[in-house]
């Protein structure tokens, strides 16, 4: 069974695209609460500051991580002004080392887990379930965002999704095959 299309392309790219941040959102994301400002002042770059506040608003977002490639130029304006900063920031600076390592951190501030084997197998085992109730592959897989929200798990890329529901699709077809032969 080749990969299924649940959403149209534009659809796709919204859901693994980073967030676009109203004004209002930038506001409550991009402010300095206690624990965070603990956390910035362990750290000894502005670079990793702001790499940090970007990747945190992010995760904030959407309950994941994104490269900082791909961050907004705006967003790392922004975090550079809510960190008081008064040179440019250059993010190609900023390792992906340190990245997972704050990865790591944003996901414990949050009371988080990564994305795992383990959590993987949790989210398989939602979509069986899902399957076997026949639920259509967009409920499915806004069910499973949902079950990864409620689980504190951090959302994995569209495509890991789609390998999940494939996968149980495809174990769906097999026993409905099976069930039909031994009549």
């Amino acid at each position: 069974m080749a990969k299924m299309k649940v959403l149209s392309s534009a659809r796709k790219r919204a859901f693994d695209s980073v967030p676009k941040l109203t004004k209002e959102a930038t506001i409550g994301y991009f402010t300095l609460d206690v624990e965070t400002k603990k956390i910035l002042n362990k750290m000894q770059s502005d670079v990793a500051k702001v790499g940090y506040l970007v990747s945190k608003a992010y995760f904030q977002a959407k309950g994941r991580f994104f490269e900082t490639s791909r961050f907004i130029d705006a967003d790392v304006k922004r975090a550079t002004k809510a960190l008081l900063l008064k040179n440019t920031i250059d993010l190609s600076t900023y390792s992906p080392e340190v990245a997972s390592r704050q990865k790591k951190q944003i996901l414990a501030q949050y009371n988080w887990q990564a994305m795992t084997p383990n959590t993987t197998a949790l989210l398989a085992l939602h979509a069986d379930s899902l399957v076997s109730i026949r639920m259509n592959k967009e409920d499915m897989l806004f069910a499973l965002v949902s079950f990864c929200w409620m689980r504190r798990v951090e959302i994995p890329s569209y495509n890991q999704f789609i390998d999940i529901i494939t996968q149980k699709e495809k174990v769906a077809v097999a026993v409905f095959f099976c069930a039909i032969a031994s009549i």
